[in-house]
Order: C-alpha cells, then sequence, then structure tokens
C-alpha cells in the first residue's frame, strides 16, 4: 500500500491537537483526535466604507485602509472637469485637505499617507491637451513639485516609495492630436526620474503592485477594445512575464506585495465592468471575493489582506469606499 510519503516526499507532522500558524494546505496528524487533520484559510470578503467626500473616477491613491490618500480624477462622465482635490481616509471618514498643484486624471500614485507621490496624468482642467510629466511629494499637509518624469504620460501606474517609486507603460502625447501606448518604465530616486528597461507589452492602464525592485504589473489594455490578462515581474532591472490573470482586465484596483497581491473590479471591454478579485501568491492568480458591486477607474491600495477602493465609476461616477479584509485564521477539517 502506497504511503503518504510515498506519494508526496515527506512524512506527516504528528501534533497533539493544532499547530500553531495555521496555514492554507498544512496536513498533520493529531495524536490526541487520532485523525488526520488539514487546514484551510477563508477567501475574505469586502465591505462598505466611508464616502468621498466628492464622487469622482480616473482617481489615483495611495496607503492603506485606516491611513490613505486620494488625489484629482474626474467629476463626471460627460464632458468632466479634471480637479486637484485631495482627501485623506483615517478608516472612518474622508476628509479634505490640500490640493495638489496640478489637476489631473488617470496618474500614477504610490507611498504612505504622509510620503505620498503623484506623477503623470491627463491634462487638466480641459481635456485636450498634452500629458503630463510633473511630479510633486507630500508631507501629510503640503504638496511640492518635483522633478518631471522623462516621458510625460497618463494611464500609467505606479508602485513603491517617494524615495524609491516606480512608474510603467501608459499613453504618452497629445489627447486631441494623438497618443500611443508605451513600454518605458522609469525609477524615481526621491529627487530624479531614470529610465529602466521597457515592459514586454505597450499598454494603458495595468495596474502595479509591490516595490521598486520586486514589482508586478498586471493587465491593462494595447488598443481601444484590445484588453490584455498579462503579468509581468520586475526585479529592479527587467521584465519577465509571468502567469496570467485569470480574466482580461484594466482601470482595475492593486494593492499587496509581490507574494502577496490583489487586484480587483476593472472591466474587461469597453462597457464591461467586473466585480471579480484575484490574488496573487507569488506564482499564481486565484479568484477569491468579489467587491459589492462592478467598478472602473477607482483609486485604491492597502496590502493583500486589508486593501481599498475608492470612487471610480458603477458606470455612473461614484463617491463609496470599499475595503478587503482576508481572513488569517485558517478552520480544520479532518479524515472521518
Amino acid at each position: 500500500m502506497t504511503t503518504y510519503k510515498g506519494i508526496k516526499g515527506f512524512s506527516i507532522q504528528t501534533v497533539a491537537g493544532d499547530p500553531s500558524n495555521l496555514e492554507t494546505g498544512m496536513i498533520w496528524y493529531d495524536s490526541v483526535a487520532k485523525k488526520v487533520q488539514g487546514a484551510k484559510i477563508p477567501a475574505g470578503s469586502w465591505s462598505t466604507g466611508d464616502n468621498l467626500t466628492t464622487a469622482r473616477g480616473q482617481i489615483y491613491g495611495s496607503g492603506t485602509t485606516t491611513a490613505a490618500v486620494v488625489a484629482g480624477g474626474r467629476d463626471g462622465v460627460s464632458s468632466p472637469d479634471t480637479v486637484a482635490l485631495v482627501e485623506e481616509y483615517d478608516g472612518s471618514s474622508w476628509t479634505e485637505v490640500n490640493n495638489i498643484g496640478t489637476a489631473r486624471y488617470n496618474a500614477g500614485a504610490c507611498g504612505p499617507q504622509t510620503a505620498a507621490l503623484i506623477f503623470g496624468g491627463g491634462p487638466g482642467p480641459a481635456p485636450g491637451g498634452n500629458n503630463r510629466g510633473e511630479t510633486e511629494e507630500y508631507d501629510g499637509t503640503n504638496w511640492a513639485e518635483q522633478n518631471d518624469l522623462n516621458n510625460p504620460r497618463r494611464e500609467v501606474t505606479g508602485c513603491g516609495t517617494q524615495t524609491a517609486g516606480l512608474c510603467a507603460a501608459g499613453r504618452a502625447g497629445n489627447e486631441t492630436t494623438g497618443e500611443a501606448r508605451v513600454a518605458t518604465s522609469e525609477e524615481y530616486d526621491g529627487t530624479n526620474w531614470a529610465e529602466g528597461n521597457n515592459v514586454n507589452v505597450a499598454k494603458g492602464n495595468a495596474r502595479s503592485l509591490g516595490i521598486q525592485t520586486a514589482a508586478i504589473l498586471a493587465g491593462g489594455n494595447t488598443g481601444p477594445s484590445t484588453f490584455v490578462a498579462t503579468a509581468e515581474q520586475y526585479d529592479g532591472t527587467s521584465w519577465t512575464e509571468v502567469n496570467d490573470l485569470n480574466v482580461v482586465k484594466a482601470v482595475m484596483g492593486a494593492a499587496g506585495t509581490l507574494t502577496d497581491g490583489l487586484v480587483y473590479g476593472g472591466k474587461s471591454a469597453p462597457g464591461t465592468r467586473l466585480a471579480t478579485t484575484e490574488a496573487f501568491d507569488g506564482t499564481s492568480w486565484t479568484e477569491v471575493g468579489d467587491l459589492p458591486a462592478v467598478r472602473e477607474n477607482f483609486a485604491g491600495d492597502g496590502t493583500g489582506s486589508a486593501a481599498w477602493g475608492a470612487g471610480g465609476y458603477l458606470p455612473s461616477v461614484t463617491n463609496t469606499t470599499v475595503e478587503w479584509s482576508k481572513a488569517t485564521a485558517a478552520t480544520t477539517f479532518t479524515s472521518s
């Protein structure tokens, strides 16, 4: 008769009761119950938080579920105005604070609430101009302009910190006379942006998570109706394709790290909005709990265990906030 060791290559640990620090996939022999036991962790769920003071889409932001900041965006769907409005979240309510210096939308953002970095974006307050390269740093009270991106763009994504930021992909050019989706990436050292190696697929509206030297770039669109599920990993030098998302998508939320990431919402085609959430474990993407409603073009950040999303389109512009809570306690099951 084949043993578990013969199949898996290792023996089952004997424990009196349950092991400490239970994790999904653990299997052990409970010497008290005299049964083989196993553990799994529930996927997690979304709940509703406080509303933004002003509904807007194509917004950007960063921070945690208890200390977040959102900035800019557009305050409508038809002929919207681009705004410079900034709000902070303390886990209970949103409060308006000092505006950014340059109104913009579809920009990149990263960093904690008291040391946030924003860069790029679409023109404002009126549409039709060149995409932006301006960079601003936040100290928790005021915004200060810093050196511009080398390649101004909108539909950009970013991750990292104020002194080690990453900007990737997007659309460059003039909103009226023509734009091109780009594959360029840039790194920020707290003073200057330096061009890094290109991503493998030029696209806009992708989303990134992680840090400057260990990032994931996922999804996006390579054309107005061409959405992709590709994911790429950055090691601080080069981009390498990894396992795809389960669903093609763009303009979604993203949070977490290279080994504990999350993407949520977005859309898979023009007019086709999503509520799906996918978790990344460093190797593959797994579908977990859906958002309360479909949502796209919203701000979002946090961790793989506690993420948030605010604003966006449902399809009308919204001011609602959602919060993700990943279950951390494993439940056990037993052999009969």
